[in-house]
């Protein structure tokens, strides 16, 4: 009898100590995860939970004083999106590609001078877009970034971008267009299919504009405005596009 008793509490002894000894190793196991790997999903998770329903989501830098920004698990839901400028001291320096992609409800997008490179369809096919006002930090967009907004009636460009890319206002509602002076080219297609596209006026700096699938292509009553001589200009009249001298 007293023999089981002994083989009973041995099995218990050893039921414990097992237990014990798993519970252990998956702390360890945990604690020997990369720092990066545990403090990107933690930063995540909390900049997520500050911004209140989720919109947002940020990638922080490997130093810690920038992030990119993309659309988070809830779709934004205000009729103006302001992209904010700093989450947790970081600044907002870049909105990743296909970040709000097919975003509906807001109807004026207000990007900060913080912000200095805008992903590839970034903002694609938003359908409520209407206005655009873009910080003067933007340096660069990507292809086709606002391609297919087919309400987007008025834009405001950055003065330090340096080209229009490829389809970037394809297909939109832009009436008016004064390029930058910072601009030196404008690319394949950039305001192809905009209807009611009227004036592009563009300055003397720009030196190279697209001859196959032209900025232009099926905007039909478009008018471009520029300096006398300009290269812009000879491409009109190259294009039988209307021009008027500024």
């Amino acid at each position: 009898m007293q023999t089981k008793k002994a083989l009973i509490g041995f099995v218990v002894i050893l039921t414990i100590l097992i237990f014990s000894s798993c519970t252990n190793d998956k702390a360890n196991s945990d604690n020997n995860l990369p720092v990066s790997n545990k403090s990107k999903v933690s930063n995540v998770a909390d900049e997520n939970k500050e911004m209140g329903a989720s919109e947002f989501t940020f990638y922080p830098s490997s130093d810690g004083k920038t992030c990119s920004i993309m659309r988070g698990d809830d779709q934004p839901k205000h009729e103006i999106m302001k992209i904010p400028e700093k989450n947790k001291g970081r600044t907002v320096v870049e909105i990743e590609s296909e970040g709000f992609k097919l975003v509906e409800v807001f109807n004026t997008l207000i990007i900060p001078d913080t912000v200095k490179k805008i992903g590839a369809t970034a903002f694609i096919f938003c359908p409520d877009l209407k206005t655009l006002e873009m910080g003067n930090g933007v340096e660069e967009l990507g292809q086709d970034v606002f391609l297919g907004c087919k309400n987007l009636k008025t834009i405001t460009l950055s003065n330090k971008l340096t080209e229009i890319p490829m389809g970037a206002f394809q297909n939109c509602a832009i009436e008016t267009v004064n390029i930058p002076s910072s601009v030196q080219s404008i690319k394949e297609n950039a305001f192809a299919m905009c209807e009611s596209l009227k004036e592009v006026h563009i300055p003397g700096s720009v030196k190279k504009i697209a001859d196959t699938n032209g900025p232009f292509e099926d905007s039909p009553n478009v008018t471009i405005y520029a300096p006398s001589g300009s290269y812009a200009e000879k491409y009109a009249k190259s294009k039988n596009i209307p021009f008027v001298a500024e």
